[in-house]
């Protein structure tokens, strides 16, 4: 997965689309707001580490 994701081109804000879907299914599965947190600052490591 992390292969694929890295030849695939990213597209200017479709991250923060992407955010803000977890969130709405966090929000809907009532998934407390941190564990989001928590995803958005683990893939922002990550992404910076490229």
């Amino acid at each position: 997965m992390r292969t694929r994701e890295a030849s695939m081109p990213v597209k200017p804000g479709h991250n923060e689309n992407l955010y803000e879907l977890i969130r709405d299914i966090a929000k809907a599965l009532g998934v407390s707001k941190s564990t989001v947190t928590l995803l958005r600052s683990r893939n922002e490591l990550v992404s910076n580490s490229k």
